[in-house]
């Protein structure tokens, strides 16, 4: 073989080659020989020799060609390699490997082999991360339907490839959107889960069959699973506050139902036991089913009221009676135009309205008046009392019992004489203040103002006197000593009462007092020096002092003044009256003491 020839072997195969060339050549120069023995001509031998060496030769060079073209192959593998690692490095940004220099091919192909696995390992760590967050980043667009993913920047490398794998940079961006993403899906949720559980709580409470998609939504979906848009947050949010307008007209329906019931229940007179079993369970639980209970049961009480609508009116025309009654105007209560009228239409709501309007009419001028019978009352019973003083005058032996019957004559006497023309004086007070407004009041068929005129008229002169001093306008009452003449300035202004017979006589004003110009009375009015009567011991050096006394004049009440001022007190001027008739009493005890 020619040097030219074996220095295309490569260096592998020299040996082989060798060895190979050898074995062929032994083989065919034995060939020779047999061809030589076999008698076959030279030219034929030399010519078959010639083929053999041609068919070894191009045999040779077949392998020949064949590891040239692996080594091309070798080649051209590691250039791709080198490619294709200096654009993943281009693409993932990271900085190409060196090549140590003296490498054959396939040193070559093994560096390029072992940087392209450090790269790969670099680029599927990127990769899993990408992923990662981006399947995160799915979850939360999805859970927030208004918000957006993030895009990764369209960038070309250096070949004018567009890069499709992440950088570090990206890696943070996309990390930083998505924790970004985290948050507002919590702030979110925090939002959203006190408006699903506060509406649940609405439904719950009010016992409410959800109708509504979002209502639907709200009682089936938990706050996790929600679209957490804001447009699908605002939708809670009206729902919410639907559902709490809703409870609010629910509840006024139930306390609508209620008070119907109650005055259903009022007007068909049942008992307060039979209430309680009908309304239990069904005054505080507010919801669709305790009202829809209500409603049966206003329906059936309604339908009882029907029934016994001729019953309840005849029951308000016995209450209308009862309450004309007590005006005590006298007679019998006389139905009104308007009933008559209403009642021959036939029963009816209308019937039953003009009746319950005409009673409140009647309660209303009853409370107005009750302070005027109460007064009339206590006018009566001090009447009573004078003629029973009066009967016990025509008793021969009454002087007898000194200390008996004799002394409880005297002081009915005294009280009748102080306080009747002190009720007197309020009856026309409260008829001065309610009569202008509100007509003339009738008491038994006659007028209260003429009724006590006439009886103030009536009375013994012991009894008008005092009622007409001016002493007395203030409502005090008299201080007198037993068998001692009152001071002129006493006398002056007042007459003395009529006291028990054989032991105080009447004493007289003088006759100058009489004859005073009103000019000269007038001016009493403003300040009266009165002196008070102090009863003196042996041990006592007590004189009688002089004081000024101020009284204001007189001013012109209104009945609703009148009216507060008789309510400031429960018993109204009785207390008072009792009070000063104790003190008197008191006082004439003390005095038989003394004496």
């Amino acid at each position: 073989m020619t040097p030219s020839k074996l220095n295309l072997v490569p260096l592998k195969y020299k040996d082989t080659y060798i060895e190979y060339m050898d074995t062929c050549a032994e083989n065919v120069l034995r060939l020779q020989d047999i061809w030589e023995n076999c008698g076959i001509p030279d030219e034929k031998i030399y010519k078959r020799m010639m083929q053999l060496f041609q068919w070894i030769n191009e045999r040779w060079t077949t392998v020949i060609n064949d590891e040239l073209q692996a080594v091309e192959e070798q080649k051209v593998r590691v250039q791709t390699a080198l490619d294709e690692l200096a654009e993943l490095c281009s693409q993932l940004e990271v900085e190409l490997p060196r090549q140590p220099a003296g490498l054959n091919l396939q040193q070559q192909l093994d560096w390029v082999e072992s940087s392209s696995s450090t790269v790969e390992e670099i680029r599927s760590q990127r990769e899993t991360l990408y992923a990662a967050l981006r399947a995160q980043e799915s979850e939360l667009v999805a859970t927030m339907s208004d918000t957006h993913a993030w895009e990764m920047p369209r960038k070309a490398t250096p070949r004018g490839v567009i890069r499709t794998l992440p950088n570090d940079e990206n890696l943070r961006e996309l990390t930083s959107h998505v924790k970004m993403l985290r948050e507002e899906r919590r702030i979110r949720l925090d939002k959203l889960q006190p408006l699903v559980e506060a509406s649940c709580t609405l439904m719950e409470r009010m016992g409410k069959v959800p109708r509504l998609p979002i209502e639907e939504e709200l009682s089936s979906v938990p706050a996790e699973r929600w679209n957490l848009s804001q447009a699908n947050i605002q939708r809670v949010i009206e729902a919410r506050d639907a559902l709490s307008l809703e409870e609010t007209h629910l509840h006024a329906r139930h306390t609508a139902k209620i008070t119907q019931l109650g005055k259903l229940f009022d007007r068909l007179d049942v008992t307060q036991a039979e209430r309680n079993e009908l309304l239990e369970g069904l005054t505080h639980v507010k919801t669709y089913q305790s009202v829809a209970r209500l409603e049966e049961l206003v329906a059936e009480y309604e339908e009882l009221k029907r029934a016994n609508m001729a019953i309840y009116v005849d029951k308000l025309r016995g209450e209308a009676k009862q309450w004309h009654a007590a005006l005590r105007i006298g007679g019998e209560w006389q139905e009104p135009a308007d009933i008559q009228n209403t009642m021959q239409k036939g029963l009816s709501e209308d019937l039953i309205a003009d009746y319950e309007r005409i009673i409140g009419t009647l309660k209303a001028k009853h409370d107005r008046l009750v302070p005027l019978f109460k007064l009339l009352d206590e006018r009566e019973q001090l009447m009573e009392m004078l003629r029973e003083v009066e009967e016990s005058q025509k008793d021969p032996n009454r002087f007898k019992n000194r200390g008996g019957a004799l002394l409880q004559e005297t002081k009915k006497r005294d009280r009748v004489n102080k306080n009747l023309p002190i009720v007197a004086k309020q009856i026309i007070k409260f008829l001065d203040a309610y009569e202008p407004e509100n007509g003339p009041v009738i008491v038994n068929g006659k007028s209260v103002r003429a009724e006590t005129r006439q009886g103030d008229e009536k009375r013994p002169r012991s009894v008008s006197a005092t009622y007409a001093t001016p002493l007395k306008a203030s409502n005090r009452p008299l201080h007198t000593t037993p068998a001692t003449a009152m001071p002129a300035s006493q006398l002056r202004t007042r007459s003395a009462m009529l006291k028990r017979a054989g032991t105080y006589t009447e004493i007289k004003p003088k006759i100058s007092t009489l004859r005073q110009t009103p000019s000269i009375k007038s001016q009493t009015v403003g300040k009266v020096y009165t002196r008070q009567m102090t009863m003196k011991s042996p041990s006592s050096n007590a004189k009688n002092k002089l004081s000024a006394v101020k009284r204001g004049i007189r001013r012109s009440m209104s009945y609703g003044d009148f009216e507060t001022q008789l309510s400031s007190t429960d018993e109204m001027h009785s207390t008072r009256i009792i009070k000063h008739t104790n003190e008197r009493e008191t006082r004439s005890k003390s005095r038989k003491l003394i004496f």
